[in-house]
């Protein structure tokens, strides 16, 4: 056979029904729903995965197995305009991801897990080789979105070279492997305070206080240039659920909530310290 058992991120071979199974490989490779395609040459199960779980999409097969080919080389969901390193390696990282929540079970609590990952960020601002990767992360990204707002790769180089933009990306290893570019965050800078436009963390690493070392930073650039305030926006969507209460949880105050946009102020003459059990490494 072509395909060998190291060129997939997660294998349920058991008895268990099909919607239990891709329940678990979500949580088992850290994706929402919305990122799984369910194939099955039983129409049956299909409908029963269309109903169970709607954000799944579901490819309807002929009844013809030699249409099957076709069907799937006419499918445009797996499509991409670029590919970045992070695309090629995507099934390695899954892969890598099983790992850790393996090693996670393992450990009698969060700070021993992270502790034991000897996690290293990189923070580097945007350039020609990181931009693609973060537009890329601004159009896709969902979960841990503050403002999902997208935008496209022209938008994030002029941002890139204006004085009145911060615009960083993080790429995120471990023990384990290379997570790649996994975070990105731009800034609007103005004299007396900052504004986070866009503040987003790959699903994968959420939870290993990534999201505090890119805060620290911001407010780290901020105290430096004597900003007095950082603001941080959140605008609730259907799917970034996992980033709501962010800004409450490292002590920004809310100080206005209109049209379905919080805004949350941070004094940075108040110490932010970046988390433990992390190494920071910055370039340019």
């Amino acid at each position: 056979m072509i395909l060998k058992e190291e060129h997939f991120a997660s294998i349920k071979i058991n008895w268990d029904d099909k919607i239990s199974n891709i329940q678990a490989i979500a949580h088992e490779i850290n994706v929402g729903m919305d990122s799984l395609v369910f194939i099955d040459d039983d129409k049956v199960k299909r409908e029963m995965v269309r109903d169970a779980l709607p954000e799944v999409l579901v490819i309807d097969l002929p009844q013809d197995p030699c249409r099957y080919l076709q069907i799937l080389s006419e499918m445009n969901v797996f499509s991409a305009f670029q590919i970045t390193e992070e695309d090629i390696k995507k099934g390695q990282m899954y892969a890598q991801q099983r790992k850790r929540q393996e090693l996670k079970k393992t450990r009698t609590s969060i700070a021993d897990y992270l502790k034991g990952l000897e996690t290293v960020v990189t923070i580097e601002k945007a350039d020609p080789f990181n931009i693609p990767r973060i537009t890329q992360l601004t159009q896709k990204t969902n979960q841990f979105n503050m403002t999902t707002r997208r935008y496209a790769e022209d938008c994030i180089e002029r941002f890139s070279k204006s004085d009145k933009f911060l615009v960083v990306s993080v790429r995120v290893e471990d023990r384990i492997g290379d997570n790649g570019i996994a975070g990105a965050a731009i800034v609007e800078k103005n004299t007396n305070s900052w504004k986070i436009d866009t503040f987003l963390l790959s699903c994968r690493v959420i939870g290993r206080n990534v999201e505090e070392v890119i805060l620290a930073y911001i407010l780290e650039q901020a105290k430096k240039e004597k900003v007095k305030i950082v603001i941080g926006e959140f605008i609730q969507t259907k799917k970034n659920v996992p980033a709501a209460g962010f800004y409450k949880k490292n002590n920004f105050t809310l100080v206005k909530n209109e049209s379905g946009i919080e805004c949350w102020e941070y004094d940075v003459t108040k110490d932010y310290p970046y988390p433990q059990f992390i190494k920071i490494r910055r370039r340019n």
